[in-house]
């Protein structure tokens, strides 16, 4: 199987299961539809943020978010993107 292949596979699945794919020239910030400050950027907030706050909604699960929780869920993308040094010796 090859890396193209392989692609191809793993985005039908994941749009199989309810995934929209985007292709990435796209979505870079000098693409037709920018969702990056520039290629280093590998997370999209926004779009974590949205899929952190949708998740029990669109999920099987039988429970919904209590309103304590709810600060949480807006805090986690938060956390998710943080960025850390770790010193490597």
């Amino acid at each position: 199987m090859t890396e193209d292949q392989l692609e191809q596979e793993t985005l039908a699945w994941l749009q199989g299961v309810g995934y929209t794919h985007r292709y990435g020239p796209d979505i870079a910030f000098d693409g037709a539809s920018p969702e990056r400050a520039d290629y280093r950027q590998v997370l999209l907030p926004f779009r974590l943020r949205e899929a952190i706050i949708s998740y029990p909604a669109s999920s099987e699960a039988r429970f919904s978010v209590p309103s304590r929780m709810a600060s949480r869920y807006e805090q986690a993308p938060k956390d998710l993107t943080q960025q850390t040094q770790i010193k490597l010796e």
